[in-house]
C-alpha cells in the first residue's frame, strides 16, 4: 500500500496562535510542521522543539517552489500586511478545521481561515478568507463573514448577521438573530451584546452596546 506524503507546512507566528496551531497539527497525520516564521527580535530559536526562522526573505522570493503557510497571529493589521506581502503564486494558505467542528450544509469556509475546537456553523453560512472562529463560538445560519476577521471563543453570531472585513470580536460577545452589518475595521470588545447594524471604525462595549473611542 502506497503512503501518503506528508505535505510540508509553515506557521506565520510563534505566539500564543502559532502555539496552538501548532499542537493541533502535530496530530494530524497529513502535514509536517517545518518551522515557525516570526521577525520579532525577542523570541527564541524553538518552541516546541520546531524551529523559528527569523527572515521572511527566503519565503518571498517567487521561485518554482511551492509554499504552504498557516496564518496564526491575532492582531488584524498585521496579518493584514503578511497576507499582502506573501501574495505571490507559489505561497498558498492553508484552511484548517478541527474534527469536532459542526458545519452545517451549504456552508463555505474561505482559504487560510482557522476553525478552532467545538464550534458550531449551521446551513447556508459563508466564511471569508483568513477568518480566525475561536474555540466553542456557535454561528447560526445564513452569516457572511468578511475576510480578515477574528472571532474570539465562545462567541454567538445570530442569523442573518453580516460583517465586513478586518473586524475583531473579542470573547463571549453575542450578535442577536436579525438582519444587520457589522462595519469593517471594528472592535467588539469582550462581553458586547449587538443587536443592530454598526458603522464603520467602530469601537462597541456592554449590554446593550455601546460606542467608545477608539
Amino acid at each position: 500500500m502506497m503512503i501518503k506524503q506528508k505535505k510540508n507546512v509553515y506557521i506565520v507566528g510563534a505566539g500564543q496562535l502559532g502555539v496552538l496551531v501548532s499542537n493541533i497539527l502535530k496530530e494530524d497525520k497529513n502535514y509536517k510542521i517545518v518551522g515557525f516564521i516570526d521577525t520579532k527580535k525577542k523570541i527564541k530559536n524553538k518552541i516546541n522543539g520546531i524551529k523559528i526562522f527569523k527572515s521572511e526573505a527566503g519565503f518571498l522570493k517567487n521561485d518554482k517552489i511551492k509554499k504552504y503557510f498557516f496564518l496564526a497571529i491575532g492582531n488584524i493589521s498585521a496579518r493584514e500586511k503578511i497576507i499582502k506581502k506573501f501574495n505571490n503564486k507559489n505561497v498558498k494558505f492553508l484552511k484548517l478545521i478541527e474534527k469536532n467542528v459542526k458545519l452545517g450544509k451549504k456552508t463555505t469556509i474561505g482559504r487560510g481561515s482557522i476553525i478552532l475546537n467545538s464550534s458550531i456553523i449551521l446551513n447556508n453560512t459563508r466564511i471569508g478568507n483568513f477568518v480566525i472562529v475561536g474555540t466553542s463560538t456557535i454561528i447560526l445560519h445564513n452569516v457572511r463573514i468578511g475576510n480578515n476577521c477574528i472571532v474570539g471563543g465562545g462567541s454567538k453570531i445570530g442569523a442573518n448577521t453580516n460583517f465586513e472585513k478586518n473586524i475583531l470580536v473579542g470573547v463571549g460577545s453575542v450578535f442577536s438573530s436579525n438582519k444587520k452589518k457589522i462595519g469593517e475595521n471594528s472592535i467588539i470588545c469582550s462581553g458586547t451584546v449587538i443587536h443592530k447594524t454598526i458603522k464603520k471604525n467602530s469601537k462597541l462595549i456592554g449590554n446593550p452596546a455601546r460606542y467608545i473611542p477608539r
